[in-house]
Formats: structure tokens, sequence, C-alpha cells
């Protein structure tokens, strides 16, 4: 986008299928829908964005008080999405701390692409087969205790 542009105050916009409203980053935020339908829309100030990430099917947007999808087949061109992602990133390195925000961002992007697995699934995987086994060997005495029956409390 051309920076005399910017600086007169009319903001990047991106247009919606099937709606006479777009996707804008202006100086203080982002206009987007608040939520995939688009039938309503809310601006997000640049620095309460936490994370953001564009999918096969859309762009997840991250925020300080909730998460925003904006789906990929909403947007009028199919470039859009990685070119308001591009342009949404920009904006942020050019605030006032936006490179530490960007850092956390980043921080954000790694623990959750190293993560180790789900020890909390495997964990209840294996406690579901003791349960099964359990009663199997005890009979229908460890059905009741599910029940909260009298006798067992």
């Amino acid at each position: 986008m051309d920076d005399d542009i910017w600086i007169h105050g009319i903001p990047e916009t991106f247009r919606l299928k099937d709606r006479q409203a777009s996707i804008a980053l202006d100086h203080n935020g982002l206009n987007h829908p608040s939520s995939p339908r688009g039938d309503t829309f809310e601006s997000t100030p640049y620095e309460d964005v936490t994370h953001v990430a564009v999918a096969d099917r859309g762009i997840w947007l991250g925020a300080k008080k909730s998460v925003y999808v904006l789906p990929r087949r909403a947007f009028q061109d199919e470039s859009d999405p990685e070119r308001l992602v591009e342009s949404l990133l920009r904006r942020i390195s050019e605030r006032p701390g936006g490179e530490a925000q960007l850092a956390r961002m980043a921080a954000v992007e790694r623990r959750a692409v190293s993560t180790g697995g789900a020890p909390a699934t495997l964990g209840l995987a294996v406690l579901c087969v003791l349960v099964s086994v359990l009663q199997l060997a005890v009979g229908e005495d460890v059905q009741t205790v599910g029940y909260f029956s009298a006798a067992y409390i």
C-alpha cells in the first residue's frame, strides 16, 4: 500500500464475498467480523493482538479478549488472507513496543509447535483402560460406584 494513502487516513481494506463490508486495517487497529458468519464487526487494537496464523481454512486471530476465525472462503480475493496477515504484522512492528509484541507472538508460536504430545490425554486413556479391566475383574460393583449409590458413599 502507498504510504501517502496511509498518511491521509485511508485504511487498507480486504473485501469479503457476499457482503458490502470489508476487513480494514486503520491507524488504531483491525476492524473485522466478530464471528465466522460475519454478521457483526468489531475493532481489535493492534496492541491487543496476541497471535495470528494462516491455516488452510482461514486466519486465526488471537486477541486479549477472544479468538477470532476469519474463514478463507469469506474473502473475495484468495490471496487476501496472506496479505492481511503480512500487513497486520507490519503495522504491529511499526508501533511503539511492536517488536517486543512480535517477539512474544513468535514465542507462543514456537511453544505451540514444540509441544511434546498430550500427557493428559494419554493419562485419561490409561485410566479408562484400568477402570474397564477393574470392572471385568470385580463385576458390576465398579459400575454402581459411578451411580453414587448410598452403600458406597
